[in-house]
């Protein structure tokens, strides 16, 4: 349902409930459910955001994700959960190997105090470039 919502509707955003996939998880993993509130939370430490890497970057640059993970998290203090190509809405990644190339127009998935603004991501990008080469 919700890809067909999806293809009729773009940019429609689908959710579904959690509690039976935590019950699952919890009986797996003992303690994923704080672990899976913490994330949830809104009244207390950090939370998820997204970021578009703005079109003003090279367009033949790209960075490993790997190398791009360890500067957010130095630089910003901020976790890289994932990145989504918009061209192919289909390749949502979390967590995705460090060797896969990020570039422009990528949505970027984090976890951190605060939402990074489009300078912020620019710069974070270019200093994990550099620190590429």
């Amino acid at each position: 349902t919700a890809n067909m919502l999806r293809r009729t509707l773009p940019g429609i955003e689908c959710t579904q409930g959690l509690s039976i996939e935590m019950l699952v998880r919890s009986a797996t993993d003992a303690g994923i459910s704080r672990v899976v509130n913490e994330l949830l939370a809104i009244d207390h430490g950090a939370t998820q955001f997204q970021g578009c890497l703005p079109d003003s970057l090279p367009s033949d640059q790209t960075v490993r994700y790997g190398e791009l993970m360890n500067q957010a998290k130095s630089r910003d203090n901020v976790t890289l959960l994932g990145v989504c190509r918009p061209s192919s809405q289909s390749q949502q990644l979390l967590n995705p190997p460090a060797d896969f190339m990020v570039g422009r127009g990528d949505t970027l998935y984090y976890m951190g105090n605060k939402r990074l603004t489009e300078t912020e991501l620019t710069t974070l990008f270019m200093s994990a470039a550099q620190g590429a080469s």
